[in-house]
């Protein structure tokens, strides 16, 4: 590989990934980190590389270098909201978890992805319930259901919000406004009818259903 990097160096970023890749297989991540910094120097700008840094160093146990290089790939692609996914992942797990939780918050606003939208506001939500800190949060779903009402993935997060804390006539109204704007009513009225199952109301269920 090396040799082809010297016969290729216009591709020489290809070659350098096939040693990380490489590298990586057999564990050897002095070396992997050494030739993705190779990669890096030949485009500094450029994000993916970062992150395949990030990646490295992550697995290679070097937490710390692994978040400033996650922390770069997102200031020169901001739009890349799995950076930002996997960056948080790493921040909870490293402890710091109101960082964590903030760039899960980020991910939900303004990703247009409602399965990503969703999964982001449940990770928030599971760091910030027990810290009681979810009001800015609930605050935000509410806002973004507002402004994108046929957007289902954010009535579903403030319905899991408030089933989770017990508020069950929020969790009913949350989802019966997504019902009047949503294109998926058929699975709001399944979700709603569930729940009322649950409750043993089976009058609500017959309706919901």
């Amino acid at each position: 590989l090396l040799q082809a990097i010297v016969i290729h160096r216009a591709g020489s970023r290809y070659y350098y990934r096939k040693i990380c890749n490489y590298s990586l297989k057999i564990k050897a991540y002095k070396d992997a980190i050494f030739y993705s910094r190779k990669a890096i120097a030949l485009n500094p700008k450029n994000a993916s590389a970062h992150a395949d840094l990030a990646r490295i160093y992550h697995k290679a146990g070097q937490t710390q270098k692994a978040i400033a290089s996650y922390n770069e790939a997102i200031h020169l692609r901001p739009q890349g909201y799995g950076y930002s996914l996997a960056l948080a992942n790493l921040l909870r797990k490293a402890g710091q978890l109101r960082k964590a939780a903030s760039l899960y918050r980020f991910v939900l606003k303004h990703s247009k992805d409602g399965r990503i939208i969703y999964d982001s506001a449940l990770q928030a939500i599971n760091i910030l319930l027990p810290l009681k800190a979810t009001k800015p949060l609930e605050g935000e779903l509410q806002t973004l259901a507002e402004q994108n009402p046929r957007e289902l993935s954010y009535f579903q997060a403030l319905a899991e919000l408030y089933q989770r804390q017990g508020r069950m006539k929020e969790y009913n109204i949350a989802y019966l406004r997504a019902a009047a704007t949503v294109d998926q009513k058929s699975q709001v009225y399944k979700q709603l009818a569930e729940v009322a199952q649950e409750q043993g109301d089976i009058d609500k269920t017959i309706i919901y259903l």
